[in-house]
Protein backbone atom coordinates (compact mmCIF):
# COMPACT_ATOMS: atom_id res chain seq x y z
CA UNK A 1 0.00 0.00 0.00
CA UNK A 2 1.49 3.32 -1.03
CA UNK A 3 0.94 6.08 1.49
CA UNK A 4 2.31 8.98 -0.54
CA UNK A 5 5.86 9.00 0.81
CA UNK A 6 8.92 8.31 -1.27
CA UNK A 7 9.97 4.68 -1.24
CA UNK A 8 11.90 1.83 -2.80
CA UNK A 9 11.79 -1.91 -2.42
CA UNK A 10 15.32 -2.67 -3.47
CA UNK A 11 18.70 -1.02 -3.14
CA UNK A 12 21.80 -1.32 -5.28
CA UNK A 13 24.86 -2.01 -3.17
CA UNK A 14 28.21 -1.53 -4.90
CA UNK A 15 26.55 -2.13 -8.23
CA UNK A 16 24.74 -5.31 -7.17
CA UNK A 17 21.00 -5.49 -6.56
CA UNK A 18 19.96 -6.14 -2.97
CA UNK A 19 16.38 -6.64 -1.91
CA UNK A 20 15.34 -6.26 1.68
CA UNK A 21 11.58 -6.30 1.33
CA UNK A 22 11.16 -2.62 2.18
CA UNK A 23 7.71 -1.17 2.37
CA UNK A 24 6.70 1.56 -0.05
CA UNK A 25 7.22 4.18 2.66
CA UNK A 26 10.85 3.34 3.39
CA UNK A 27 14.01 4.67 1.89
CA UNK A 28 17.43 3.42 2.90
CA UNK A 29 20.66 4.26 1.16
CA UNK A 30 23.72 2.11 1.16
CA UNK A 31 26.40 4.31 -0.30
CA UNK A 32 29.23 2.61 -2.08
CA UNK A 33 32.69 3.96 -2.92
CA UNK A 34 31.99 7.57 -3.84
CA UNK A 35 29.26 10.18 -3.82
CA UNK A 36 29.25 13.39 -5.72
CA UNK A 37 27.26 16.01 -7.57
CA UNK A 38 23.56 15.39 -8.15
CA UNK A 39 23.94 11.80 -6.98
CA UNK A 40 24.93 13.06 -3.53
CA UNK A 41 21.80 15.17 -3.38
CA UNK A 42 19.60 12.28 -4.55
CA UNK A 43 21.05 9.87 -1.98
CA UNK A 44 20.52 12.46 0.78
CA UNK A 45 16.74 12.08 0.43
CA UNK A 46 16.89 8.82 2.39
CA UNK A 47 15.78 7.91 5.88
CA UNK A 48 19.28 6.65 6.63
CA UNK A 49 22.54 7.31 4.84
CA UNK A 50 25.58 5.05 5.16
CA UNK A 51 29.13 5.57 3.99
CA UNK A 52 32.01 3.20 3.72
CA UNK A 53 34.86 4.20 6.01
CA UNK A 54 37.12 5.61 3.28
CA UNK A 55 34.48 7.00 0.92
CA UNK A 56 33.70 10.64 0.26
CA UNK A 57 30.35 12.40 -0.13
CA UNK A 58 29.97 15.87 -1.57
CA UNK A 59 28.00 17.84 -4.12
CA UNK A 60 31.24 19.20 -5.61
CA UNK A 61 34.78 17.92 -5.98
CA UNK A 62 37.54 19.62 -4.00
CA UNK A 63 39.05 20.77 -7.31
CA UNK A 64 35.74 22.27 -8.42
CA UNK A 65 35.26 24.00 -5.09
CA UNK A 66 38.82 25.41 -5.17
CA UNK A 67 38.29 26.65 -8.72
CA UNK A 68 35.20 28.55 -7.60
CA UNK A 69 36.55 29.93 -4.30
CA UNK A 70 40.18 30.58 -5.22
CA UNK A 71 40.00 30.49 -9.01
CA UNK A 72 42.54 27.67 -9.00
CA UNK A 73 42.35 23.91 -8.53
CA UNK A 74 45.74 24.17 -6.78
CA UNK A 75 43.82 24.79 -3.55
CA UNK A 76 41.99 21.45 -3.71
CA UNK A 77 43.58 20.26 -0.46
CA UNK A 78 42.28 23.30 1.44
CA UNK A 79 38.88 22.91 -0.22
CA UNK A 80 38.70 19.22 0.74
CA UNK A 81 39.38 20.11 4.38
CA UNK A 82 36.72 22.85 4.32
CA UNK A 83 34.15 20.58 2.63
CA UNK A 84 34.46 17.97 5.40
CA UNK A 85 33.52 15.23 2.95
CA UNK A 86 34.88 12.17 4.77
CA UNK A 87 32.67 9.58 6.40
CA UNK A 88 33.93 10.44 9.90
CA UNK A 89 33.38 14.17 9.37
CA UNK A 90 29.87 13.71 8.04
CA UNK A 91 28.94 11.32 10.86
CA UNK A 92 30.18 13.91 13.38
CA UNK A 93 28.11 16.58 11.62
CA UNK A 94 25.09 14.23 11.63
CA UNK A 95 24.73 14.40 7.86
CA UNK A 96 25.04 10.61 7.61
CA UNK A 97 23.79 7.96 9.99
CA UNK A 98 26.42 5.25 9.94
CA UNK A 99 30.01 4.63 8.91
CA UNK A 100 30.53 1.07 7.70
CA UNK A 101 34.01 -0.23 8.49
CA UNK A 102 35.94 -1.44 5.50
CA UNK A 103 37.91 -4.69 5.51
CA UNK A 104 41.68 -4.49 6.05
CA UNK A 105 43.22 -2.88 2.97
CA UNK A 106 39.99 -1.23 1.82
CA UNK A 107 36.71 -2.20 0.21
CA UNK A 108 38.28 -2.86 -3.18
CA UNK A 109 40.54 -5.57 -1.72
CA UNK A 110 37.71 -7.62 -0.18
CA UNK A 111 34.62 -6.98 -2.27
CA UNK A 112 32.54 -9.90 -0.97
CA UNK A 113 33.18 -8.88 2.66
CA UNK A 114 32.27 -5.30 1.77
CA UNK A 115 29.03 -6.44 0.10
CA UNK A 116 28.22 -8.41 3.23
CA UNK A 117 28.88 -5.49 5.60
CA UNK A 118 26.86 -3.04 3.53
CA UNK A 119 24.05 -5.56 3.14
CA UNK A 120 23.90 -6.09 6.91
CA UNK A 121 23.72 -2.34 7.52
CA UNK A 122 20.91 -1.93 5.01
CA UNK A 123 19.05 -4.96 6.33
CA UNK A 124 19.26 -3.64 9.89
CA UNK A 125 18.01 -0.21 8.81
CA UNK A 126 15.15 -1.67 6.82
CA UNK A 127 14.15 -3.89 9.74
CA UNK A 128 13.85 -0.76 11.87
CA UNK A 129 12.30 1.51 9.24
CA UNK A 130 9.64 -0.89 7.96
CA UNK A 131 8.13 -0.98 11.46
CA UNK A 132 7.36 2.74 11.32
CA UNK A 133 4.26 4.22 9.68
CA UNK A 134 4.69 6.59 6.72
CA UNK A 135 3.78 9.77 8.61
CA UNK A 136 6.42 9.03 11.27
CA UNK A 137 9.05 8.37 8.60
CA UNK A 138 8.20 11.61 6.78
CA UNK A 139 8.39 13.63 10.01
CA UNK A 140 11.73 12.06 10.97
CA UNK A 141 13.09 12.84 7.49
CA UNK A 142 11.88 16.44 7.70
CA UNK A 143 13.39 16.88 11.17
CA UNK A 144 16.67 15.37 10.01
CA UNK A 145 16.94 17.62 6.95
CA UNK A 146 15.99 20.76 8.88
CA UNK A 147 18.71 20.00 11.45
CA UNK A 148 21.46 19.46 8.82
CA UNK A 149 24.09 22.11 8.97
CA UNK A 150 23.30 23.10 12.56
CA UNK A 151 25.90 20.90 14.26
CA UNK A 152 29.60 21.61 14.05
CA UNK A 153 29.40 24.88 12.18
CA UNK A 154 29.39 27.28 15.11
Amino acid sequence: EVDGSLGVDSVSVLGRPWSGGASSSTIASGWSLWGGSGGAIAIAAADQIFMLEYSIYSVISPEGCASILWRSAEYAKQAAAALRLTARDLKELEVIDEVIEEPMGGAHRAKEETYHRVGLAIESALDELTKLPGPVLRQRRADKFLAMGQKGLS
